[in-house]
């Protein structure tokens, strides 16, 4: 997966007509993450489907402040803004942009057309490197197109294609070389800290007692329909060892997971797909590097993430598998073994029709798990040492207007397929906003980041060197700011 011009053009798997095929594609979208960010902060009206509207959250802002130019000025000079090395995969300094791409790249957009036709009608690329942009690079959607498109559904569009593209582009080298973040001891932690942070703003936590069901009454203004009244949970044991009754808690809002709502409450979305995963436990490294000049392979880190497309090889794959390969610098996994080296742990995930056996997707994964170990082999001595296979139903989201029919109770549905967790972060976002509409989501309260300051302030050199900086740089800039405006002022009078 190319994270900048040099990877494209220095690898010996493309030949020189596909790698300015495949810049030249990846340089118009970022041209046109820019200039539907630039369009959205100058009013200009922007000729995507409203539902993408979140394509440029993360760009940085590309209007110079107190300019008045168009959208049109803004992509027909693009400066390099951040000093990054994600950005190397930008167009050059000042290069003029062709318009008429970005034209028909809203074309796309605006009739909703597969992702893949525009890459194939309009790009002419060849059928790996759609692979690439499509499963390797927007991976956040390519999972649930590729199972829709058998089912008669319109496949990957356009505008949530350049949406997830857009997403990864931006995100190259922010934080490394590549566009990923993963947790040290796995993803566990995130949950963790969410929680922590909850509590610091209020959130209570009942502990060994677990929901058993709903209380729903009729609604008071006179119509048929349920509202939720509260939860019961289960009883517990006192330090005696004898049992306490179930409690019953008030509440206007609870949040389920859809897989557990009651009986004629799950809106059919006519998904008929399962998760599969894989997990196994290996001694040695699954992936090493070729001993190259230009290997970008780490040699002392096993943090690698896996794309199998569609129809590779004798895997029999309907959909993309996605894989994670992790070792002991991210805590997840044992250092070493007794003789037989440090281990990696591999996880390998994929999507299945629900009419399908169920035996036969674990055996695609058995297949690709064993295919990247007898590749491992060729370099050092991998071995297997335990694995796991187990799958669970994807209940597709029904959007928010086909909520569960009694009032208060509010279906979290698990996401599909991927590698990020993008779609869970959107999804409880959502659900924030419909608890507290008008609230900032996830913001520090003004209490809470007052509390910060001053604790920032009073510990001195403890505190975080690079926060101090930052702080002392801020208030720098606004100091000479106000000093240049009171000379100003000055010399007009």
């Amino acid at each position: 997966v190319p994270c900048s011009k040099g990877d494209v053009f220095q690898t010996k798997l493309l030949s020189p007509v596909e790698k300015r095929r495949l810049m030249k594609f990846l340089q118009l979208a970022s041209d046109y993450a820019v200039a539907e960010h630039s369009a959205k902060l100058g009013g200009v009206a922007v000729a995507a489907s409203s539902e993408h509207d979140d394509s440029a959250e993360n760009i940085e802002s590309t209007k110079e402040s107190g300019g008045e130019g168009s959208e049109m000025d803004n992509i027909h000079s693009l400066n390099e803004r951040q000093l990054l090395q994600g950005r190397s995969l930008t167009r050059p300094q000042n290069k003029v942009v062709s318009t008429s791409d970005l034209d028909t790249l809203r074309d796309y957009i605006d009739r909703d057309m597969d992702f893949d036709e525009y890459l194939r009608t309009v790009h002419s690329l060849p059928d790996r490197l759609r692979m690439i942009i499509i499963h390797a690079m927007a991976m956040e959607s390519a999972a649930d197109s590729s199972l829709d498109g058998q089912d008669g559904a319109e496949g990957y569009p356009t505008g949530q294609a350049m949406t997830d593209l857009c997403r990864h582009l931006l995100s190259l080298g922010r934080y490394g070389g590549t566009a990923f973040l993963f947790p040290m001891y796995g993803c566990g932690e995130l949950s963790q800290s969410f929680c922590r942070s909850a509590a610091v703003h209020g959130a209570t936590y009942l502990l060994r007692r677990s929901a058993k069901g709903l209380i729903a009454t009729q609604c008071s203004d006179g119509d048929e329909s349920m509202t939720v009244s509260g939860i019961v949970l289960g009883g517990d044991v006192d330090p005696n060892g004898n049992s306490l009754p179930d409690k019953i808690l008030k509440a206007r809002r609870v949040v389920v997971p859809a897989e557990v709502m009651p009986v004629g409450q799950v809106v059919d979305t006519g998904s008929r797909k399962r998760i599969l995963r894989r997990i196994s436990v290996l001694s040695g490294r699954l992936i090493s590097g070729d001993g190259s000049d230009d290997n970008v392979v780490d040699e002392t880190e096993q943090r690698h993430i896996i794309v199998i497309p569609p129809g590779t090889g004798n895997l029999d794959n309907k959909c993309v598998i996605h894989g994670i390969a992790l070792d002991e610098s991210v805590s997840v996994a044992p250092r070493s073994l007794t003789g037989g080296g440090d281990c990696t742990v591999l996880h390998l995930t994929t999507t299945m029709n629900g009419s399908d056996k169920e035996t036969a997707h674990h055996g695609i994964l058995e297949r690709a798990a064993q295919s990247l170990i007898e590749a491992a082999k060729r370099k050092s001595r991998v071995e297997e040492l335990y694995r796991i296979s187990f799958s669970y139903v994807h209940v597709s989201h029904p959007g928010p207007s086909k909520q569960p029919l009694i009032r208060g109770l509010i279906a979290c549905h698990r996401g599909g397929q991927s590698i990020t967790l993008e779609s869970a972060f959107h999804r409880a976002k959502e659900i924030f906003h419909s608890v507290c509409p008008g609230a900032d989501f996830l913001a520090l309260s003004k209490e809470m980041d007052e509390m910060v300051r001053e604790r920032v302030g009073d510990r001195g050199d403890d505190s975080d060197d690079e926060q101090v900086a930052l702080e002392s740089a801020m208030d720098l800039i606004e100091t000479t700011a106000l000093i240049d405006t009171a000379d100003t002022g000055a010399h007009s009078s």
